[in-house]
């Protein structure tokens, strides 16, 4: 099989065996890991490559490092990225002009030219996404600790911010995620953190990520480009809010709350994207059925009018679904660091493991998770090429 450098091509990967139940109920324990044990290591880089398959280049960044790889759509490299802070990215995007902007969870934001020079940094507890304006300004989530009183109890809560950043990577403004959002989070789950608090669990456990505190986990940030009838004008903000299940716009000025989604329709969803056509993308993990899928959702009418899953497909944690110019769609199952391209019909075209997987002495090989696997046309930054 190949790895960076190396081409297979029209590989059917192996399907998955029973031992993959045993990595999902390891990361169910373990909430997020960045590299979880896999059943065919063999199986690295580009695997299936079909005719319809959107020819671009694929931006990879493994979790357990501070690297990005460009890639054509047989795995070669292209141009590599890399920090000398070495705090793992989460998340990575290709600018125009070469440059990258990286999210290392909870340490930073860092913007470096196609030299792998720091443009600048910014030392933030950022998580999970960003976006740029057309503007070049940068919206950001982030988050910290506080104390907040909803439905008459004070409780520590990790509280999600938009920060809104300057070119140059300064903030400029803050707005907390948490106080519009708020009136959405269930009383049964601020009663449960208010008993925690009160058989004395210390606040610094309760507002780790991913646990009780963790009131909203908002996971991916995007403004709209186009208007959604009824719904939102453009320039709005989509958020995906994990723990709410829903997705949710806010006014442009960050101020309340529109628009939102989900609940019984959602089940821990990532990475909610508007289409051209105003409708949008989510990546829906899926966490009770234990199948992941991706839909497109008409917002006007909330109605879904495309799905796309497998009984293969599932990513407890993270996940992402791209809609590529061709009309595909590529579709990051996080976990397991696997990406896949499929069309409309439905039919995978193109196929990818990701080839950072290793084995230590006396356990089972594991390889790397992928946050989200994007794909750019080949025009998009010509400077690196």
């Amino acid at each position: 099989m190949i790895g960076f450098g190396w081409i297979a091509l029209a590989v059917v990967a192996q399907p998955q065996t029973e031992g993959a139940d045993d990595t999902l109920r390891s990361l169910e324990a373990l909430g997020y890991v960045d590299a979880a044990p896999t059943d065919n290591p063999e199986e690295r880089g580009v695997v299936r490559l079909e005719a319809g398959a959107f020819d671009g280049f694929n931006l990879l960044s493994s979790r357990t490092r501070a690297t990005a790889h460009l890639l054509d759509m047989r795995g070669k490299i292209l141009h590599t990225w890399k920090d000398t802070d070495r705090a793992a990215w989460m998340h990575v995007e290709l600018q125009p002009n070469g440059d990258i902007i990286a999210l290392a969870k909870d340490r930073h934001l860092v913007r470096m030219d196609s030299d792998s020079k720091v443009v600048w940094r910014l030392k933030t507890r950022a998580h999970h996404d960003f976006t740029v304006a057309d503007d070049g300004r940068i919206l950001l989530v982030a988050r910290k600790v506080s104390t907040k009183s909803i439905y008459d109890r004070r409780v520590p809560v990790l509280e999600d911010f938009l920060f809104w950043l300057k070119p140059d990577g300064t903030i400029e403004s803050e707005h907390s995620i948490f106080d519009r959002v708020a009136h959405l989070v269930s009383e049964g789950r601020i009663k449960r953190l208010a008993r925690s608090v009160a058989k004395g669990t210390p606040a610094q456990k309760l507002t780790t990520p991913e646990y009780l505190g963790d009131l909203t986990h908002t996971n991916s940030v995007e403004i709209l480009r186009h208007d959604v009838d009824g719904v939102a004008p453009a320039g709005s903000i989509l958020l995906s809010i994990r723990e709410l299940s829903r997705i949710v716009i806010l006014d442009a000025s960050l101020s309340k709350v529109i628009w939102s989604w989900g609940g019984a329709q959602l089940q821990e969803q990532h990475h909610a994207t508007q289409l051209d056509n105003g409708h949008f993308m989510i990546f829906d993990n899926g966490v009770h059925r234990k199948q992941s899928r991706v839909i497109v959702l008409d917002a006007s009418q909330s109605k879904i009018v495309w799905e796309y899953t497998s009984p293969k497909l599932f990513t407890r944690l993270r996940g992402a679904a791209q809609k590529l110019p061709n009309g595909n769609v590529l579709l990051t199952e996080s976990d397991s660091g696997h990406a896949l391209e499929v069309n409309m019909e439905r039919e995978v075209v193109w196929e990818f493991w990701n080839p950072e997987v290793r084995k230590r002495k006396g356990r089972k090989a594991e390889r790397d998770a992928i946050y989200r696997l994007l794909r750019y046309p080949k025009d998009y930054a010509s400077k690196i090429q």
